[in-house]
C-alpha cells in the first residue's frame, strides 16, 4: 500500500549521482525533501555535488538542504524537529580501488554514518522508515541470481556495505525500525560519477584519449539505468511492506568490451585501449534477478542498455 499521507523524506548523500536523482524524483511528486551531504572530495570533485544540490534548490522550493558530515551525530532533535517520516540513506564512500588503500575511511563512511542515523532514529518519538542503499558487491566474485546468493564480498568496499546491512537489521530488531535494503547493480547514465568506468570510457573516446581496461574486458555486468534505480528507490520508500532486501538490476547482462563497442558506435570514434591487470576484488559477473522486487512493487527496468548508453554519451558530448 502506498503511503497516502504527506511524507517528509530525508535523502542523505543528496549531492551524489544516485542521491540527487532520488531526491529529484521525490520532489517532482510534491513531497518535502530534506537533503544532507558533506561534499567530501575523496571520491570525486565535491563541486559536482554542490552544483547538483544548488540546482535542486533553484528548481524546487520543497527542497531543504543542510551541509553536514554524517560521520558526526545528527544535530540534536533534527529528525523530530523536521518531522521526518522516511530516510533514504545514499550517503557512502563508493568505488572499489580506493577501498584497498583507505579501508578505514570506507568503514567510517559506510558503517559509522549509518550508525549515527540509527542512533537518531532509535531516539525519535515516531517510527521512521529507513531505505538503505547497498550493492551487488556484497555477493562477491559472482553476483548471479536472486537475493539468496551466498554473501562473500571480495573487497573492503563490499565488506563495509555488508556490515551496514547487518547493523541495520540489528537495530531494527532492537528498536522496531522499519527498513528496506536495496542492492544496486552497476548504475549508469547521464550524470554518472566521473570516477566510474562508463563515464571514463565516454569522455576518453570522445577526446581521442586512451581508456584503461582492467583485465580482459570479458567481465559481465547487468547494468541499471539511473532513472530505473531512482524509480525503484522511491517506490520502495513510499510503499508499505515487510522489512526485506531486494536486488535492483537491469535485465541485459553484457561484457564490458561490448559496452565499449556500443560507445564507439554512438561517438563515431574508435577507442584506444590500454589493457592493465585486473583490479583486486573486481567481480567476474554481476547478473542479478529483480523478480523479488517485481513481485512486491511491479518494478522492472524500463530503459534498455542501448538507449541508456546513448543518453549518457549525449550528455557527455553536451558538456564537452
Amino acid at each position: 500500500m502506498i503511503y497516502h499521507k504527506v511524507v517528509r523524506v530525508l535523502v542523505t548523500g543528496s549531492g551524489g549521482f544516485i542521491g540527487s536523482a532520488v531526491a529529484e524524483k521525490l520532489l517532482k511528486q510534491g513531497l518535502v525533501v530534506y537533503g544532507i551531504d558533506s561534499f567530501i572530495n575523496e571520491s570525486y570533485d565535491a563541486e559536482i555535488k554542490r552544483m547538483r544540490n544548488l540546482n535542486l534548490k533553484k528548481a524546487f522550493s520543497n527542497f531543504i538542504f543542510t551541509e553536514w558530515n554524517l560521520c558526526n551525530p545528527l544535530p540534536n532533535g533534527y529528525l523530530d524537529n523536521n518531522n521526518i517520516d522516511i530516510i533514504i540513506n545514499e550517503a557512502a564512500m563508493p568505488g572499489l580501488v580506493k577501498s584497498w588503500t583507505m579501508p578505514w575511511f570506507y568503514y567510517e563512511s559506510n558503517v559509522k554514518i549509518l550508525m549515527n542515523i540509527l542512533k537518531a532514529v532509535s531516539k525519535s518519538k515516531k517510527s521512521i522508515k529507513i531505505v538503505q542503499a547497498s550493492t551487488s558487491s556484497v555477493y562477491g566474485q559472482n553476483a548471479i541470481g536472486d537475493e539468496n546468493q551466498i554473501l562473500m564480498p571480495i573487497s573492503p568496499y563490499g565488506t563495509s556495505k555488508l556490515a551496514a546491512e547487518n547493523l541495520l537489521k540489528l537495530y531494527s530488531n532492537q528498536y522496531q525500525i522499519p527498513y528496506v535494503i536495496l542492492r544496486y547493480f552497476s548504475v549508469y547514465g547521464p550524470g554518472q560519477r566521473p570516477d566510474m568506468a562508463y563515464q571514463k570510457f565516454c569522455k576518453a573516446i570522445i577526446s581521442d584519449e586512451k581508456i584503461t581496461m582492467f583485465g580482459s574486458g570479458k567481465q559481465v555486468r547487468s547494468n541499471t539505468y539511473i532513472d530505473d534505480v531512482a524509480n525503484a528507490t522511491v517506490l520502495a520508500a513510499l510503499t508499505e511492506g515487510p522489512n526485506d532486501i531486494y536486488n535492483v538490476c537491469g535485465g541485459e547482462p553484457v561484457e564490458i568490451m561490448d559496452v565499449v563497442t556500443m560507445i564507439e558506435s554512438y561517438a563515431n570514434k574508435k577507442a584506444k585501449i590500454k589493457f592493465e591487470p585486473r583490479i583486486v576484488g573486481d567481480q567476474d559477473v554481476t547478473q542479478g534477478s529483480f523478480m523479488k522486487l517485481n513481485t512486491w512493487l511491479g518494478w522492472e527496468p524500463k530503459i534498455p542498455l542501448s538507449e541508456g548508453l546513448k543518453a549518457q554519451i549525449d550528455s557527455v558530448l553536451a558538456d564537452s
